[in-house]
């Protein structure tokens, strides 16, 4: 879990599934995200940007949703 930025220089959380595979966590409406904690469930906390940069937080279900 953390972030990284992309070719187009856009900040993109993401989460390393337990198979190894690395999923980007873009909340709908981002440009430009961050994933910052998660808890021992598996929900993610974390930030985006808007179209506006306005930051806002996200919440992230284990689920995916």
């Amino acid at each position: 879990m953390g972030h990284y930025v992309d070719a187009s220089k856009v900040l993109r959380g993401f989460l390393r599934a337990p198979d190894g595979i690395f999923i980007t966590i873009d909340p709908p409406g981002s440009f430009g995200s961050s994933a910052l904690s998660i808890n021992p469930a598996g929900a993610i906390a974390g930030y985006y940007y808007d179209a506006n940069s306005v930051s806002h937080g996200f919440l992230r279900i284990p689920d995916g949703k």
